[in-house]
């Protein structure tokens, strides 16, 4: 028995990679933002997570591709943790599918035609949230 399988071009796993970390460090650089103004320091959160403040200033400033695990601790060094949520593409097609556009010189992507997926199957795509530890 054959299964037709389609693979997802690597351009459009780069890009989608490329834009869940975007969002997750978007959410980070903002609640610093908002700490920032009660007072909050660089370098009282590079002390809580014990990086270099200077290491920490040049990942905040996006110099480096940052890692999940990068990104976990500087969520925790602000009291917050990643919270991840499952959604399927065929509900958020419209809006989050456009990694790739024509007007970006690639494809356009398209959902998943398979309207009724195997139990084996995730069901849902991810969404990150910073929440505030308790």
């Amino acid at each position: 028995m054959s299964i037709n399988i389609d693979v997802i071009p690597r351009r459009e796993l780069l890009a989608y990679q490329a834009d869940v970390k975007g969002s997750i460090f978007r959410q980070i650089r903002q609640k610093f933002a908002q700490l920032k103004q009660r007072g909050f320091t660089q370098k009282e959160w590079a002390a809580r997570i014990n990086m270099d403040e200077g290491q920490l200033s040049r990942r905040v400033r996006g110099d480096f591709d940052l890692q999940l695990d990068t990104l976990s601790d500087l969520a925790r060094g602000l009291e917050c943790r990643i919270a991840v949520e499952l959604m399927p593409l065929d509900t958020i097609a419209s809006t989050v599918l456009d990694y790739a556009s024509p007007e970006s010189g690639g494809e356009s992507i398209q959902p998943l035609k398979n309207p009724d997926p195997p139990e084996t199957t995730l069901p849902k795509e991810k969404k990150f949230e910073l929440e505030v530890a308790a």
